[in-house]
């Protein structure tokens, strides 16, 4: 708006750039998590649905999105114990630890 000449308060200003709501920053957490692992939204989904990526929202949506990267990593492999499935393929593996078992 200012480029079309049309001056902003801060208060704008900063309404603009912060306080997402809860599903906005869950659609967007959610959308980094699929593209890091790859996995399927409805595989992610089976795992932690989505009123549980809100129940997030208070605790992590001022972290690093890391911080809620590793929690759904744990998250993950809770919801699929006896599979090698929450691990992400090793080509978009963010943590060390995920990916083929030891042989």
């Amino acid at each position: 708006m200012e480029q079309c000449g049309v001056p902003l308060s801060d208060d704008i200003k900063d309404e603009m750039y912060l306080d997402k709501s809860p599903e906005y920053w869950a659609g967007w957490a959610l959308c980094y998590y699929q593209w890091i692992t790859g996995y399927t939204f409805s595989h992610i989904h089976r795992a932690v649905p989505i009123s549980e990526l809100l129940g997030m929202y208070p605790a992590l949506h001022e972290a690093d999105i890391t911080k809620f990267a590793d929690i759904m990593h744990e998250k993950m492999k809770a919801a699929y114990p006896e599979t090698n499935l929450y691990c992400a393929p090793v080509k978009f593996a963010v943590r060390p630890d995920c990916g083929p078992p030891a042989k």
